[in-house]
């Protein structure tokens, strides 16, 4: 099939080329009909920007970043892989991000399958979905001393309690730092 670029933006070089036939450096104004009729492409310092007939930025474009919504208006961001179109989605009305749903029920939401239950409000900061199993790694090196832990802490003490994994001495604790504590 024939494949081809219609946008690629050097902000290194100051160049934005359109269709793979102009090449424009430098100041860029006024270039309707991008993203709808009254959408513009302006370039400045090296920065090109995406805004839509209100002035808001869609994609601003430099040479050390490229930022999605600057404006912080509610406008959704996704990526669709080979197999998956949401593959990764950024809901902006709700400040959230979906790997493998546009319905994220956590700030972070990774969805293997429906599990049909809702998460906890006490734990919905990272959910992780599957209608089979579903799990997290924790991967640590082999040597002495070396540990894959999940801890727990609090404003006032960021290491209160946890699980420690050791790989070198086979050794699985639970632990708490406070010398209070109960396990």
């Amino acid at each position: 099939g024939y494949t081809r670029t219609w946008l690629t933006v050097d902000a290194t070089n100051s160049n934005v080329t359109f269709g793979g036939q102009s090449t424009i450096g430098g100041a860029l104004t006024g270039v309707n009909g991008l993203y709808g009729a009254s959408s513009t492409l302006t370039g400045y310092n090296n920065t090109y920007a995406f805004k839509d007939g209100s002035s808001n930025d869609y994609l601003n474009i430099n040479s050390s970043e490229a930022v999605f919504n600057e404006g912080g208006a509610s406008r959704d961001f996704r990526v669709e892989g080979d197999t998956d179109n949401l593959l990764f989605f950024v809901d902006g009305s709700a400040d959230k991000i979906g790997i493998g749903t546009n319905v994220p029920e956590g700030k972070v939401h990774i969805y293997g399958g429906n599990a049909s239950v809702a998460p906890d409000s006490d734990g919905d900061d990272l959910v992780v979905e599957s209608n089979t199993d579903a799990g997290i790694s924790i991967l640590a090196g082999e040597s002495d001393g070396n540990t894959g832990s999940l801890i727990f802490g609090s404003q006032n003490d960021g290491n209160g309690a946890g699980v420690v994994w050791e790989y070198y001495s086979k050794t699985l604790s639970v632990k708490t730092q406070n010398s209070d504590g109960i396990l």
